[in-house]
């Protein structure tokens, strides 16, 4: 078993979230293993993480982890939907052409 104990930067996600995070602090504790599943002559292993976040102030954490949710998850979706109306683009002027 392997254990990481990571720093979280709550400046930067406070900025990318607009939350204040004056006074927060936290950490994030990994706990990473393989488990080895054996049946008759099947063998395989399967890995595992396990994250906890550790924070002085878990309704702001709360607040800042679910706004960078929110703007990674907008960006995501603006970018297929970019590249949907890209392809419709191409599709229509490939139409005219033939």
């Amino acid at each position: 078993m392997k254990v990481i104990l990571n720093f979280i930067d709550v400046e930067k996600l406070g900025k990318l979230a607009y939350i204040n995070p004056e006074g927060l602090k936290a950490v994030r504790l990994d706990f990473k293993f393989d488990v080895s599943i054996k049946f008759k002559k099947l063998e395989t292993v399967v890995p595992f993480l396990i994250q906890y976040t550790i924070t002085n102030d878990i309704d702001k954490m709360q607040k800042i982890l679910k706004a960078v949710v929110e703007q990674i998850t907008n960006s995501i979706i603006k970018f297929f939907n970019e590249k949907l109306i890209n392809m419709k683009i191409l599709k229509v002027f490939m139409i005219i052409l033939i």
